[in-house]
């Protein structure tokens, strides 16, 4: 599935660049410096929604005493969406294959199980 997702991301990054000639080739090329701030702005952009889908999680203030009852599940998923979208899109413009994704998130897996286990 996560394949299907990178491949989707990956056309609508052939179609942003047919459009717009400052979208680079990807994989891009680390010692151009434009290249280097493209990837750095679309993970600006990709933070940029994840504090868009705070904004549903109106209970979050310690200091509230009173409690707001609606959730917006749709709008907070849709926001995850545009993260994940704006993550696969930096991950494919560095080189980084679904495998290789999911090879390196089991890895990190495994060492966050470790560190409960070793009490860290």
């Amino acid at each position: 599935m996560l394949d299907d997702m990178f491949k989707k991301q990956e056309a609508l990054m052939r179609r942003y660049a047919e459009r717009d000639v400052n979208f680079p080739a990807w994989p891009i090329d680390f010692t151009n410096k434009k290249h280097q701030k493209f990837v750095h702005d679309v993970l600006v952009n990709a933070a940029s929604e994840a504090f868009e889908a705070t904004r549903e999680l109106k209970n979050h203030k310690s200091h509230r005493q009173t409690e707001i009852l609606e959730f917006d599940k749709k709008h907070f998923i849709e926001e995850c969406v545009d993260v994940t979208k704006y993550i696969i899109e930096a991950l494919l413009m560095v080189g980084v294959s679904a495998d290789e994704f999911i090879d390196a998130y089991n890895d990190k897996d495994k060492k966050c199980h470790k560190r409960i286990t070793d009490g860290y």
